[in-house]
C-alpha cells in the first residue's frame, strides 16, 4: 500500500510533466481521455486505468489532482489500496 501526495512549492512532476500549479487543460493534454476516471470541474481530476473505479481503490494506481482556479494544488499518487 503506497500514497504520496504533493503540495505547497514543489519541483516535484508526474511520468508525463504535470506539478503544482500547472493548469486544468495540461492534464487533460497530457493523459488519454479514456484514463480521465472523474473531472468534477474545478475541483479535481482522477486518472487511472480505463473502466476502473473513479472512488474506490483497488490494486491498480491512480493520480489524483486537486484543482483550484484551474490549476494544480496537489498531486495524490495511490496504489494498491483495497476496497
Amino acid at each position: 500500500m503506497i500514497r504520496i501526495s504533493i503540495y505547497g512549492k514543489s519541483t516535484l512532476q508526474t511520468a508525463r510533466g504535470i506539478k503544482i500549479g500547472d493548469s486544468k487543460e495540461k492534464i487533460l493534454q497530457n493523459y488519454p481521455s479514456n484514463s480521465i476516471l472523474d473531472n468534477v470541474g474545478n475541483g479535481g481530476i482522477t486518472v487511472g486505468y480505463p473502466n476502473d473505479n473513479p472512488v474506490y481503490e483497488t490494486e491498480r494506481g491512480k493520480i489524483y489532482f486537486d484543482i483550484n482556479n484551474d490549476k494544480v494544488t496537489g498531486i495524490t499518487i495511490a496504489y494498491g489500496f483495497a476496497e
